[in-house]
């Protein structure tokens, strides 16, 4: 009986390691591809990706466009104010510490090419 024991300690011993090794490849998958989400902007056909100095630009938006309204988070608008917002974000490339977050539209901001391959 001593055998049948062992097996089963066995087994929780391999099941908690595997679990362990699938949440570090989790993780450590997130932390190499990084956080951030990218949303498509059809009017102006570009990618926006939603990072720290995208935050800081929509915060400027809201205090400039809706200074008197309780603050929303972006992806809590509708469509019509979310292409409110990439409007005036193209107006303002300077909102966010010089870096206007556009990906995909071939000019220098991503190196000439004129894809839409997510680059971290």
């Amino acid at each position: 009986m001593p055998n049948a024991e062992m097996s089963i300690e066995m087994k929780l011993i391999v099941h908690s390691m595997a679990n362990a090794v699938l949440t570090l490849t989790f993780v450590t998958t997130l932390a190499a591809t990084g956080c951030a989400v990218r949303y498509y902007d059809a009017d102006h056909r570009d990618y926006h990706r939603w990072d720290g100095d995208e935050d800081r630009a929509y915060h400027d938006y809201w205090n400039q466009r809706h200074p008197r309204e309780e603050y929303r988070d972006f992806n809590r608008l509708d469509g019509d104010q979310q292409r409110d917002y990439w409007n005036w974000r193209h107006g303002h490339p300077d909102a966010s510490k010089g870096d206007s977050g556009h990906e995909g539209r071939g000019d220098d901001r991503n190196g000439g090419r004129g894809d839409d391959r997510d680059r971290h």
